[in-house]
């Protein structure tokens, strides 16, 4: 595979989650998180190539504990995935759990759109008892084809994932 001579050369991809921004709307906090989102050489040539990567964003509702870890009181996955279709020449961000499907002409239309676009629903009840949200985006590797997910493991350039990001909730006005 071409994909996997190009490891050594390239920058390592990068996620960051800028800030995370919520706001009550009655009984539910909408919480969107502010992405910054730059994918490497690497993850490029293999979506040019017809590979199609899949992202994974998550939050959690936490409780802290004194003595043991944090215990997680509830979490929400939005999955993602990224095609490139060589005929049309756009690239196509599907959006799982909505079932909306975007496209671009360039990528990196795609990963400014994908770094504004997530939003999670959260209800007053499953509030009650947290302390913070844990938020982080990341790349499946599971979900890329068996002969990649190996080469990925062991390379940097395949690091596509955001830190844990805490925020505290915000209390309803």
């Amino acid at each position: 595979m071409v994909l996997l001579f190009f490891t050594c050369q390239a920058e390592s991809a990068t996620i960051q989650v800028k800030r995370v921004m919520q706001s009550w709307h009655q009984n539910v906090l909408l919480v969107e998180p502010k992405y910054n989102i730059e994918s490497s050489e690497v993850i490029d040539d293999a979506i040019n190539n017809g590979i199609e990567l899949t992202l994974i964003a998550k939050l959690q509702i936490n409780k802290k504990r004194g003595f043991w870890f944090d215990e997680v009181l509830s979490q929400q996955h939005q999955t993602y995935q990224i095609r490139y279709f060589s005929l049309s020449g756009q690239y196509q961000l599907h959006d799982l759990k909505n079932k909306e499907r975007h496209s671009f002409v360039l990528l990196e239309d795609l990963w400014g759109h994908l770094a504004q676009k997530t939003k999670f629903t959260l209800q007053q009840e499953d509030l009650v008892n947290g302390d913070y949200l844990s938020l982080r985006l990341k790349l499946d590797a599971g979900a890329l084809p068996s002969a990649l997910q190996l080469p990925v493991l062991l390379s940097a350039d395949w690091t596509f994932k955001s830190d844990q990001f805490e925020s505290i909730i915000e209390t309803k006005p």
